[in-house]
């Protein structure tokens, strides 16, 4: 929890009006978003596709990742603009502002993956002669996508980074006939910073009397709060419980291409086009 306190005084003199001074405070304030699962945790959490082309040759694959972090850091300053001091009991308008440091954010995800490849070959053979069913792997290899981002925090601004991996003609030939497959897999993070709320709470020094507001700075970057503050004395302001509203999700475009080459007597190509997309959504 981060808080921050200010005072306001507030001067009971009834003979003679007392002129309102304004004061500013600025505070760095950063958040932090610790390395965790890209998937937000659960059993269900990664990716896979798997799947064939028909008939007696084709292709197979499998290819999908159920391993990842992503952290993430956003800094900048929150100002306060308020009244130093007040004539008279009433109400006081604070305005709060956040900007980000100049290159004070980063997104940060590291995936690990796999894919294999491979062909189906059946014969249907006649007796006694054994039929062909042959299911070799022509291709398997882990891969890595890693992004790492780095931005200017500003509140209601997307941030997205890419990484991808690609392999292409792997194919085999058996009996005559061809057989392969060109694959992509796209990754896409997405950070979407949507508010910094709070509480702000202004309590009478030396007394019990206190007030709580809560408060959203949005895509402006600025709010307006209002207190009243019904008697004389220091009145103490914090802000309570300041968190960064913000959506994460990743999403991942896989393109696959599978294609079979009959060779004899002419060359006929065959090609299946499956595009396959994935999101993972990080509450």
């Amino acid at each position: 929890m981060k808080t921050i306190v200010i005072s306001i005084t507030l001067f009971m003199i009834l003979a003679f009006a007392v002129n309102v001074q304004a004061d500013r405070m600025d505070f760095g304030l950063g958040f932090t978003a610790a390395e965790q699962s890209l998937w937000g945790g659960g059993p269900s959490g990664g990716f896979s596709a798997s799947g064939s082309t028909p008939g007696p040759i084709g292709v197979w694959w499998d290819i999908g990742a159920s391993s990842g972090t992503v952290s993430g850091q956003f800094n900048g300053n929150f100002s306060v603009d308020h009244a130093a001091s007040l004539a008279a009991p009433g109400y006081t308008s604070l305005s709060m502002s956040y900007v980000g440091d100049n290159g004070g954010g980063f997104l940060k995800s590291d995936l690990g993956a796999w894919a294999s490849l491979g062909i189906n070959v059946f014969v249907d053979m006649p007796w006694p002669i054994p039929n062909i069913n042959w299911h070799p792997t022509v291709f398997s290899e882990d891969y890595g996508l890693n992004i790492h981002e780095n931005f200017t925090p500003q509140i209601g601004a997307q941030v997205s980074g890419q990484d991808n991996f690609s392999a292409y003609d792997l194919s085999v030939g058996a009996f005559g006939v061809g057989a392969g497959l060109s694959f992509d897999v796209l990754q896409t993070d997405h950070f979407i910073p949507m508010g910094i709320s709070g509480l702000m709470k202004y309590e009478l020094a030396g007394g019990t009397d206190f007030g709580m507001a809560e408060f959203m700075i949005g895509e402006s970057g600025e709010v307006n709060v209002d207190a009243y503050l019904d008697q004389g004395g220091t009145w103490n302001f914090s802000f309570l419980d300041l968190s960064l509203d913000n959506e994460f999700y990743a999403m991942f475009g896989l393109g696959l291409t599978p294609y079979i080459d009959y060779i004899k007597p002419a060359i006929i190509k065959l090609k299946l086009l499956a595009r396959e997309r994935f999101r993972c959504l990080v509450v």
